[in-house]
């Protein structure tokens, strides 16, 4: 009588995880680690100015608990909930929609879910009913106000880091934050990358590049249907980025493939080029 073949008793070798690689701690594409990096590199943060905080941001909160935070909502159902989240924050909260001039605006707010729960907000001139936008919950006068004249009245100390995402409202804050982008080192701004929004994207790149930052970072990138939709770009102004040898790898000691510094992100965790 044939007998089966005696079963294999060798242990089964572990998958390779990131941390038993030895590659646990090499960089990710997230808000959290590209500001870390900037922070463990040198770069000076005195204040963080949050501009559309929703809820909270938590990279900022993870970050930064030892530095003020200027936290910018015109969504007054937001607050409540902003005020528990960093209770334990030095913070300021303005309820006020930050733009390219002083005066007043419309925010409507809209429910694309169809709860009557609000989704989406954008500043508007004047004022809408649903007749203008079917899914309009509320359309509320607000305080339009520039963040230079903020910064003015309010003596938020830099080194700056602003953090910007205000719906596609971006463009407007930024212009007017012309003298306040002289006091600040970092600039966290979101920006689309569908079909809609690619000129977006480049307005708000140029933008900062013309005022004096350089590209640092692509974080937090996000799909819709398996589609790139929209990412969060991290500037660091030019002359901070030129004056920290850390931030300039290539040119401190030259481009090598050994010693794991190069590596590249694939579908499974990390590949990394030695």
């Amino acid at each position: 009588m044939m007998m089966g073949a005696a079963p294999d008793t060798t242990p089964a070798k572990p998958v390779p995880t990131p941390a038993a690689s030895g590659i646990g701690n090499l960089r990710k594409p997230s808000m959290q680690q590209s500001l870390r990096t900037l922070l463990d590199a040198g770069v000076e943060i005195h204040s963080v100015v949050d501009v559309g905080v929703l809820s909270v941001t938590a990279p900022l909160l993870e970050v930064f608990p030892d530095r003020k935070h200027y936290l910018f909502e015109p969504i007054e159902s937001y607050l409540p909930r902003i005020r528990k989240n960093y209770e334990h924050i030095d913070h300021d909260l303005l309820n006020i929609a930050l733009s390219d001039t002083d005066g007043e605006l419309f925010l409507a707010s809209t429910s694309l879910t169809g709860d009557g729960n609000i989704t989406h907000s954008h500043i508007v001139e004047h004022e809408v009913t649903r007749a203008d936008i079917p899914s309009l919950v509320s359309c509320k006068k607000i305080r339009r106000a520039r963040l230079d004249s903020i910064v003015a009245e309010s003596a938020i100390e830099g080194p700056l880091l602003i953090k910007i995402d205000v719906d596609g409202h971006e463009l407007a804050v930024l212009a007017g934050a012309e003298e306040t982008l002289k006091l600040t080192s970092v600039v966290v701004i979101e920006a689309p990358v569908n079909r809609q929004g690619t000129s977006k994207f480049f307005d708000r790149a140029n933008f900062l590049l013309d005022h004096g930052f350089v590209l640092m970072d692509i974080v937090d990138l996000s799909y819709y249907d398996g589609i790139l939709w929209q990412v969060d770009l991290v500037f660091v102004r030019a002359e901070v980025a030129h004056s920290i040898d850390r931030l300039r790898p290539f040119e401190r000691e030259g481009f090598e493939f050994e010693g794991g510094k190069w590596f590249a992100l694939n579908e499974d965790k990390f590949k990394r080029f030695e």
